[in-house]
C-alpha cells in the first residue's frame, strides 16, 4: 500500500467509543497520534504524512496502530515521495 502525500485508514466501530490512531516510524518512535470518539459504523482517518509539528515526515516504512477498547490493529505503510 505505497502512498504519496496522504493516506486514508478505514475502520469499523461496532459501537460508540474512543479510537486512537498512532503512527510510528521504523525505530518505533511515535510521529503522530489522533484520538477521537466515533459512533457505530464505518469511518476513516486521513494521515497527511506529517508529524506532531505538522512537518512532512521522511519517505520510508511506517506502522499505524488503531486502538479501541476491544481491539488493536497494527499495519505497515510505505510513504514514497
Amino acid at each position: 500500500n505505497p502512498f504519496n502525500g496522504c493516506t486514508t485508514i478505514p475502520f469499523y466501530v461496532p459501537h460508540s467509543e474512543k479510537v486512537e490512531l498512532s503512527i510510528f516510524n521504523v525505530l518505533g518512535e511515535q510521529v503522530y497520534c489522533h484520538i477521537s470518539k466515533f459512533s457505530e459504523g464505518n469511518h476513516q482517518i486521513t494521515w497527511e504524512g506529517t508529524d506532531y509539528n505538522n512537518l512532512p515526515v521522511a519517505s520510508g516504512v511506517y506502522y499505524y496502530r488503531l486502538k479501541t477498547n476491544e481491539d488493536v490493529i497494527t499495519r505497515k505503510m510505505l510513504l514514497v515521495k
